[in-house]
């Protein structure tokens, strides 16, 4: 009978042991066979009930170990690869962000530019004069605002965003937003000396009466020197938008 017994159980055992997801079908099966033996065994072969227990015991021993040993975890060099691939994807994807969100300020620069333009032009037409230039007013765009709104209201350069006059000196002139500069005599005199360099940029100057200008990508101004996006995303250099025709001051 005690032969008989162990045989069952190994039985049982190797049925339910390495079945994947069986762990609860495996104990409840388990338990109905000892349950059945107990009851059988227990009226006819009172002695053989201690050892069907040590054998249980034993196997729920082997289960535990069996578990404990398949359990795993990240060893130190896989955490270290984990890291190094972070890190490399940081360092691609970190400084395409950053270009992205330049990129993003320039297009809202000429779209903005564009506007104040076109705000100009109409108030030249209407009054036959360009709107004054005014340096230091806190609404540098205020012909153009009131009392014909031409545009909402003035203009922040994203680029001149948080300076100060103790950074740049001029933002006490463009108070933090786009400066309408008449090209004549100002900006023409800051470009001419670089005309070879400039050459086409220099000769739409001389066709035009304003210029719409923004610190550009590097948030500085710079005398005299053009952005240009090839030379990098945030290269130095003034971005200009021009507004054609004779400056005539309305003074």
């Amino acid at each position: 009978m005690y032969d008989w017994l162990l045989v069952q159980i190994t039985v049982f055992r190797s049925i339910f042991q390495d079945i994947p997801g069986l762990g609860v079908r495996q104990r409840s099966c388990r338990l109905f066979f000892f349950a059945f033996v107990s009851s059988s065994v227990s009226q006819t072969y009172p002695p053989y009930l201690d050892r069907v227990k040590f054998t249980e015991d034993r196997l729920n021993q082997w289960e535990r170990a069996g578990k404990m040993k398949h359990k795993t975890g990240f060893t130190l060099i896989e955490l270290l690869i984990v890291v190094a691939i972070i890190g490399i994807l940081a360092a691609i994807a970190v400084p395409n962000f950053m270009n992205a969100r330049v990129r993003s300020k320039v297009a809202r620069v000429q779209a903005e530019s564009r506007s104040l333009t076109q705000a100009y032009v109409l108030y030249r037409m209407d009054t036959n004069l360009w709107p004054p230039h005014i340096d230091g007013d806190p609404a540098q765009h205020r012909f153009v605002t009131t009392p014909i709104a031409y545009m909402s209201g003035s203009v922040y350069d994203p680029f001149q965003e948080n300076l100060t006059s103790g950074q740049v000196s001029v933002i006490e002139n463009t108070r933090n937003q786009y400066h309408m500069e008449p090209v004549k005599p100002w900006v023409l005199s800051w470009f001419e000396p670089a005309q070879k360099r400039y050459s086409t940029f220099v000769g739409e100057l001389r066709k035009s009466a304003y210029g719409v200008q923004s610190f550009g990508p590097d948030r500085d101004f710079d005398w005299g020197d053009l952005y240009d996006a090839s030379n990098g995303t945030t290269s130095s250099g003034d971005m200009y938008t021009l507004v054609a025709g004779d400056f005539v001051s309305p003074n």
